[in-house]
């Protein structure tokens, strides 16, 4: 099984009717696409828009990769992220919602 596809979709949940700028929280969900039609879902937290950045960036290294392969995948996005200066809530968002969807799709395989 290799991963095909990375989508980003930011969700604001509470965007003003008056200015429709966001008031409130939004969140980060990725969806994780594989050649065997599985797909697994992740949420990602601190800076959502960076977050969906910084994936929709790294997609270049996911796509083609076996999704099982969770642990090495980590510590290969914690070592590209470090490399780059990206930490904290960022690069958190980023991993988070990237492991969370692989994941998903194990626990469906």
């Amino acid at each position: 099984m290799k991963i095909t596809e990375i989508k980003t979709y930011l969700v604001n949940a509470n965007e003003s009717q008056r200015t429709g700028r966001p008031r409130g929280r939004n969140w980060l969900f990725v969806k994780v696409f594989t050649d065997d039609g599985i797909t697994g879902v992740g949420e990602g937290g601190g800076w959502p828009f960076l977050v969906a950045q910084g994936i929709e960036e790294l997609s270049y290294f996911l796509v083609g990769q076996n999704p099982f392969n969770i642990e090495a995948i980590w510590l290969r996005l914690y070592d590209i992220l470090h490399g780059h200066g990206a930490t904290g809530a960022v690069r958190g968002g980023i991993i988070s919602a990237i492991d969370m969807a692989l994941w998903d799709i194990k626990g469906k395989a």
